[in-house]
């Protein structure tokens, strides 16, 4: 059996953690990781919605008993985990390449657009 205080304890330190890698600040588990959207794998996603159901779950003391203890753990280690993994300024230097590439690529397309059109009119 988990104790609700516990489990009240271990949504609160993941919702600071969040704030604290990825600025959010958010009420819940769930409305945190929708924010969060793609900058985390959907394997992430769905251990914070099997442990935003067991909170819910727990929530109601006869069904707080029916909850696995060690696997709310192993979700909750592996939330932590990728939470605390994520490298806000890798992930800035990744989107600012991304922009850039795609802008070189355009540049390029650009120039292959205009010495064509000068090869034909000439």
């Amino acid at each position: 059996m988990i104790d609700i205080n516990q489990l009240d304890a271990q949504h609160q330190q993941l919702l600071k953690l969040i704030d604290r890698q990825f600025g959010l600040q958010a009420d819940s588990l769930d409305v945190a990781m929708r924010k969060i959207g793609r900058r985390l794998p959907k394997a992430v996603h769905r251990h914070a919605q099997a442990l935003n159901e067991a909170y819910e779950a727990a929530q109601h003391p006869k069904i707080a008993l029916q909850l696995d203890t060690k696997a709310l753990l192993a979700h909750q280690k592996a939330l932590t985990a990728a939470i605390e993994g994520y490298d806000r300024k890798d992930a800035l230097k990744g989107r600012v390449l991304d922009v850039l590439a795609t802008l070189a690529f355009n540049l390029l397309c650009l120039a292959a657009l205009i010495a064509f059109v000068l090869y034909v009119v000439r």
